[in-house]
């Protein structure tokens, strides 16, 4: 199994953060509306901080259960004010780059409630945002580039349209989409006068989407679709019997790959 971790601006105060604004915390309980938090940080050769969370809710409940053995409906064993910490948030904060890296995109708002209420500061966890320039300039190899069309007084005498009309003998399509896989293509002085045309034609309204996957120097993804720039990491881990994944291991193998190890 992959996981996915998206990087994010980790901004406390003004500031980005150090890891001495920081306590260890080892399974320290945390609850909210919805769900019962089991918190864990650590700090890793004084450049990383763990946060591993066990969550989950007691509702919804089902007074009956199936045993899949049996297929037999039993009464649930578990209590409904008690709750299973079957789901896990990973988050690796590196003080060196000042990114902070979520396996769960979704819970942003939740971190930034936690650390808000913890430190007792402002605190902001932000998508980051780069001109293309920018993006262009810190990517080496390209992966994939797509985009999309929508036929309109903006697309007349655009020429996009030019290769695929009538292509079936059913006329001009509504709209259409282009993907072009280039896995791992190096960058070129006419891949970048054509991404900075694709961008005009984007300001022109001759596209609705355009999305560029490349890679740089320590291949590290990055995912650029127009206005926003997103860094990834994937980390690839097996879940156990229980299908939980083993912190330790998925901890292990992120640091090791911000390290260059891996």
């Amino acid at each position: 199994m992959t996981i996915t971790f998206s990087a994010f601006q980790f901004i406390i105060g003004e500031t980005k953060p150090i890891l001495d604004f920081f306590t260890e915390l080892n399974e320290e309980p945390y609850k909210t509306k919805d769900n019962t938090y089991k918190i864990t940080i650590e700090k890793i050769d004084k450049r990383f901080m763990w946060i591993y969370a066990r969550y989950g809710g007691s509702l919804p409940y089902s007074e009956d259960v199936v045993d899949t053995k049996t297929d037999e409906i039993i009464d649930n064993p578990r209590k409904i004010n008690h709750v299973e910490l079957n789901k896990q948030l990973f988050c690796l904060y590196d003080s060196k780059e000042y990114n902070l890296y979520l396996s769960n995109s979704n819970k942003k708002s939740f971190l930034e409630f936690y650390f808000k209420e913890t430190l007792k500061k402002d605190v902001s966890i932000k998508r980051f945002f780069k001109n293309p320039k920018e993006f262009v300039e810190q990517i080496n190899t390209i992966e994939k580039i797509s985009f999309t069309s929508k036929q309109n007084v903006f697309t007349v005498n655009s020429g996009l349209f030019d290769d695929v009309e009538d292509i079936f003998g059913l006329g001009k399509p509504e709209n259409f989409k282009v993907d072009i896989n280039y896995e791992g293509k190096n960058k070129t002085a006419k891949f970048k006068e054509l991404f900075t045309n694709m961008l005009s034609k984007n300001d022109n309204r001759e596209i609705h989407s355009l999305v560029c996957i490349g890679k740089d120097d320590n291949n590290i993804e990055s995912i650029f679709d127009i206005g926003s720039f997103t860094q990834t990491q994937e980390v690839i881990e097996k879940k156990d019997d229980t299908g939980m994944y083993n912190s330790d291991c998925v901890k292990n193998n992120l640091t090791s790959k911000l390290q260059g190890i891996l």
